[in-house]
């Protein structure tokens, strides 16, 4: 039964899964931890979907940062989102306007910049897709964020 709808493809449920649990592992390999979150630079997409489900799969949420910010705006919305990794979208224009920074992001802020182009894809697709640990998400109540939204 069809979960997910794009220009670029339909994803079942279990698909759905699959990558959403590979997007997790991804996560957790670079560091991201339980009641983080993990800020997007991303266009709509699947893959969007599939790190999205990744930060709930994992205890975290996703700080949503308009893919359209850029310089200064963008490196404040990325502070205050406190996060390890941003990951950012394939998009020539979204890297672009990430390389203006990058120094910055790397250095300043101390993130890992994760570029979800085909080769990061080709990773994912060969990681298992194992589903998180129930420990991950332990610490999720009521209380805790769903997400955080950045808009300019």
């Amino acid at each position: 039964m069809e979960c997910l709808w794009s220009r670029a493809g339909c994803y079942n449920w279990q698909e759905t899964y699959n990558h959403a649990c590979q997007y997790a592992q991804m996560l957790l390999s670079n560091g991201v931890k339980p009641g983080e979150t993990v800020c997007f630079y991303l266009t709509n997409s699947p893959d969007f979907m599939f790190s999205y489900l990744a930060t709930w799969a994992i205890g975290t949420a996703p700080a949503l940062i308009n893919y359209n910010l850029a310089g200064d705006a963008l490196i404040h919305c990325l502070k205050i989102g406190g996060s390890r990794v941003v990951l950012v979208d394939e998009d020539a224009e979204c890297r672009s306007r990430i390389e203006e920074v990058r120094s910055r992001i790397e250095n300043e802020l101390g993130m890992t910049i994760v570029v979800l182009d085909r080769q990061t894809k080709e990773s994912l697709a060969k990681t298992e897709a194992r589903r998180p640990e129930d420990s991950l998400r332990a610490g999720v109540t009521l209380a805790s964020p769903v997400m955080l939204m950045y808009t300019r």
